[in-house]
């Protein structure tokens, strides 16, 4: 196959982004599978960049059957040529301190540590067996398949702390939500780096989307302006902000901002093979 989209790098979020629409039974919709093969074959370099842990991240480009690197969770984990070149960790100590003042507010939040092992982590107790229903429903519905927090023991939980790249909350009271969010704004500002979408995703204070595509940019001398990033939710804008010339966002967002914040806005991911087409072509006659 003609190298056609030789030097292009497409960068792309999972849940809402590559992975919209949802695919009954299927976590790819077939279409983008479609279109990623193309991609790939035609000589462009992905990079699956998500909130998510590395070991789902790869699972899903295993499934698409496509090569890849990987951002994982919101940049902390970096993944390229098979190799971890970026792995960093919240401090044990923060996660306690962050841990014991959100169970304060609200006893009953599904708190879930997420690293580059195979399983997350969280404790379940008496206050948090409801709200872990309520949010696998809730997931389930959103996303087509179940949100599997999957390790319940406290004594692995433990362990988790020296190696935590990501604090997910979950909780679904708005109220106690704010709460935490200004806790997380004051009290931890300087130590943690914080999203708002369907969940908390707390990451290391520095670390976000856009510094993990710095690297690869840095790593491989990357044209940026053949760097096309896709994206939805808001732990997207960090990305859409430093790499803005050949951004896209999906039309679903429920966030206005973040669809101003991409130079484009598309229906369906697989949308984006139209832009890649006509620029490879135009730059390909120049």
């Amino acid at each position: 196959m003609k190298q056609i989209y030789e030097g292009y790098t497409l960068v792309t979020d999972l849940d809402g982004t590559m992975l919209y629409p949802i695919a009954k039974w299927r976590i790819v919709p077939p279409k983008t599978e479609a279109f990623l093969k193309r991609f790939t074959a035609g000589g462009g370099r992905l990079v699956l960049c998500t909130g998510r842990d590395l070991h789902f991240t790869e699972k899903v480009a295993r499934i698409a059957g496509v090569p890849a690197d990987f951002i994982a969770t919101n940049g902390t984990v970096i993944k390229t040529g098979g190799k971890i070149i970026h792995n960093e960790y919240i401090p044990r100590h923060t996660i306690e301190e962050l841990e014991r003042k959100t169970l304060q507010i609200a006893p009953e939040v599904v708190f879930c540590l997420r690293h580059t092992g195979k399983r997350a982590h969280l404790v379940l107790n008496k206050q948090n067996k409801t709200e872990v229903r309520k949010f696998g429903s809730m997931y389930a519905k959103k996303f087509g398949r179940s949100a599997n927090f999957s390790d319940l023991s406290p004594k692995n939980y433990q362990r988790a702390l020296d190696y935590t790249n990501e604090i997910v909350l979950c909780l679904l009271d708005a109220v106690k939500v704010k709460k935490i969010h200004k806790l997380l704004n004051t009290e931890f500002a300087d130590r943690l780096k914080s999203d708002i979408g369907t969940v908390f995703e707390i990451n290391p204070f520095g670390q976000s989307k856009a510094t993990g595509i710095r690297q690869l940019v840095d790593l491989y001398g990357l044209d940026t302006n053949k760097l096309y990033i896709a994206g939805d939710d808001v732990n997207d804008r960090a990305m859409f902000e430093a790499f803005n010339k050949n951004s896209f966002c999906i039309r679903h967002s429920r966030n206005a901002d973040v669809q101003q914040l991409a130079r484009y806005v598309v229906d369906e991911f697989c949308d984006i093979e139209q832009f890649l087409q006509g620029t490879a072509k135009t730059m390909n006659n120049e």
